[in-house]
């Protein structure tokens, strides 16, 4: 028996008519089912269906997301503590989180109220910044926190504490703090190893460090990170997810360690990590195969 009684709509930010189309045909599709949906006012709006309930914020049992990896990653920050379970319909490019695929929306919604599911629980970061002795802003992550110089050419300098032992002192253009589904982002880019989804650990990985034994490192998702900008700058910038971004000042101290809250993504049986690895990002192919 489903548990699935309510589902909220997410659209991209810019979406198009083709994004519209399908939004409308999922919410026609799920009232036909007796489920309740929800969406905030602007995506209310475009979808012009009067039984679609306008709420504030969303507190449903499903979320769906129509958009890229970015889309879902913002929608992760704002539900993963609601609990609410998250669908990602793929209208980007990669779509490594937002895996499905137009033509399967409605097949993989069925499978989703009939309970032919499972739930897969990505870990998320929860990133504080403390000034002097103050909690001055705090934000939840679900691929990674970056501390970096921004548009400047000279290097930073930062001291690294786990669990409040020193690890290094870094100069570097910044620091890549990043969960296992982060692993698959900006930290691979940077030389990061990947990480399957249910490894227990963050990676730290520098971004161009100036020094040669500046590796990235896997440390438990117990630890607590904390990190210390050294020198002033003008453009040392905390980015969330690569969408937020926190001015930092010297002194600052970026702490991050696991959230409470998850973000939950249903998985339908029969296609692995693995699959995903090879398709999306063409894993270990040669320009021969």
């Amino acid at each position: 028996m489903s548990t699935i009684e309510s589902v909220a709509i997410v659209l991209r930010a810019r979406h198009d008519e083709a994004i519209l189309e399908l939004g409308r045909e999922l919410a026609h599709w799920l009232l036909k089912q007796k489920i309740q949906v929800s969406a905030r006012a602007p995506v209310a709006k475009v979808l012009g269906i009067g039984e679609v309930k306008v709420v504030k914020t969303i507190k449903s049992d499903l979320v769906v997301v129509f958009g890229g990896d970015g889309t879902l990653l913002s929608t992760a920050r704002e539900v993963a503590h609601t609990g609410a379970l998250l669908v990602g319909v793929n209208m980007g490019r990669l779509g490594f989180l937002a895996e499905v695929s137009r033509r399967r929306m409605i097949p993989v919604l069925t499978s989703v109220i009939e309970g032919k599911y499972s739930v897969e629980e990505r870990t998320m970061l929860e990133v504080s910044v403390l000034r002097g002795k103050k909690e001055v802003e705090t934000f939840a992550a679900l691929n990674d926190a970056v501390v970096d110089k921004g548009s400047i050419a000279r290097l930073l300098r930062f001291d690294v504490r786990i669990d409040r032992s020193q690890l290094t002192e870094y100069a570097a253009d910044g620091l890549i703090v990043a969960t296992p589904t982060g692993s698959t982002g900006y930290s691979m880019a940077a030389g990061g190893p990947l990480l399957h989804p249910s490894v227990q650990a963050f990676l730290l990985t520098p971004i161009c460090p100036h020094q040669l034994s500046g590796r990235p490192i896997a440390i438990p998702d117990t630890s607590e990170v904390a990190i210390k900008l050294k020198e002033p700058s003008e453009e040392a910038t905390l980015t969330i997810d690569g969408q937020v971004a926190y001015p930092m000042a010297k002194d600052d101290i970026v702490r991050i360690r696991k959230s409470k809250h998850p973000a939950k993504l249903v998985r339908i049986p029969g296609r692995s990590y693995y699959e995903v690895l090879r398709g999306k990002f063409h894993w270990n192919k040669t320009t021969t195969d």
